[in-house]
């Protein structure tokens, strides 16, 4: 993937003081991590790009830095509950990769931020399952001329809540919905 300069300079605020970039061959060996990214079709350039990493103060979780003072912890095995860890700052106008919102005339609006790496640089996550106003707000005063709304299999309602909202401040909508 080429370098994107505005993705590079994500500040990685507030990690967890032992986090380690999964890039950096000379950090400790986290082979689980490395091994689920890839099983999940996130290459080793992804990882640089996203600033991946892990703790082990967030145990079995990659680290996935979001913005400002917001990152989660995905679980990397099925039994490790809950599946995602969070710090305690709230998330309601949080967006994944948001610098593509600035960067694209087309972004694709996903929910989580490994559907929104699958995608590519012009896509974004909201970080859950319901859009905030303030999330929402964000998407209307982009200036992306365009949105691809591809959220998770059963979210349709809120696709077209979101589809509702970016039309009406007239911008073009296009819902993708999973088969």
């Amino acid at each position: 993937l080429p370098q994107n300069p505005v993705l590079n300079t994500i500040e990685p605020h507030h990690l967890p003081e032992d986090f380690h970039a999964l890039a950096d061959e000379h950090g400790l060996s986290y082979k689980a991590h490395r091994e689920y990214l890839i099983g999940r079709g996130i290459t080793q350039d992804m990882w640089r790009m996203y600033n991946l990493g892990a703790a082990r103060s967030v145990p079995y979780r990659v680290i996935i830095p979001i913005e400002a003072d917001y990152w989660q912890g995905r679980a990397i095995y099925k039994y490790v509950e809950p599946k995602y860890l969070n710090p305690k700052e709230p998330a309601s106008d949080i967006l994944f990769n948001s610098q593509a919102l600035v960067t694209y005339d087309e972004v694709v609006i996903c929910e989580g931020a490994f559907s929104a790496m699958a995608v590519g640089e012009n896509a974004i996550a909201l970080i859950g399952k319901q859009p905030t106003p303030e999330k929402l707000m964000r998407l209307v005063m982009a200036p992306v001329k365009s949105y691809i709304i591809a959220l998770e299999p059963g979210a349709f309602d809120t696709m077209h809540q979101v589809a509702d909202t970016l039309y009406g401040a007239g911008k073009d909508v296009t819902l993708w919905k999973y088969s």
